[in-house]
């Protein structure tokens, strides 16, 4: 596997894919949304295909990262915004089973959490803010039976993932060279970074 791609399971596929495996444990018979479609979403989305969810919803703010997440394996795709919750409802009636938070945002994470199903699970991978509160409706949580939880990389056991990882990576299933969407020289690392912010970025790789 060239070093290039390599480089991604150390991180953003250890976090997406082991909380799919790992912390959800979905399976065929879930449907999963998934908001935010960098690095870690699109390495969820590619698990839960994996896994063989019966449905996969890419959720973001940019149109050019769901043209991509549609190649990843996402059945559906929705721009966030205005009545987010009732779009999944329309494409998932009752709300999705498993729920996987990519953003680092309180209110996505909250998002996450109002488009479940009634005993769903939302797992919560961004990294918030040192203080972050995320506001979550307590009757979900009481009435519905819904959960949240976080997968700190992905739970991820690394000595047997990473094998796992190169094998699904070299039958194909596993699309790490589509992740790379830019790479570098050392010295233009600065310019690595910037293209980050792109609309349609997944991940800036630098090349010694």
């Amino acid at each position: 596997i060239p070093a290039a791609e390599g480089c991604l399971m150390g991180c953003c596929i250890a976090t997406g894919f082991g909380a799919v495996v790992h912390g959800a444990r979905v399976g065929p018979l879930d449907s999963v949304a998934v908001i935010g479609c960098g690095g870690v979403g699109v390495a969820a989305i590619q698990a839960a295909a994996i896994a063989g969810a019966r449905r996969i919803v890419a959720i973001d703010v940019h149109e050019e990262k769901l043209e991509r997440a549609r190649g990843f394996g996402a059945t559906d795709t929705l721009l966030s915004g205005d009545g987010l919750v009732r779009r999944v409802h329309e494409i998932c009636p009752g709300g999705v089973d498993k729920s996987f938070e990519a953003v680092g945002s309180p209110i996505t994470a909250g998002l996450a959490v109002e488009i479940l199903s009634t005993g769903g699970l939302a797992t919560i991978l961004g990294l918030e803010k040192p203080g972050s509160v995320i506001p979550v409706n307590a009757g979900l949580l009481i009435e519905g039976d819904r959960r949240v939880q976080g997968a700190y990389m992905g739970a991820n056991q690394l000595p047997r993932d990473v094998q796992s990882f190169a094998d699904h990576s070299r039958r194909g299933a596993l699309k790490l060279g589509a992740m790379v969407t830019s790479r570098w020289r050392f010295d233009r690392i600065n310019d690595g970074f910037a293209a980050m912010a792109e609309p349609g970025a997944i991940r800036a790789v630098i090349e010694w």
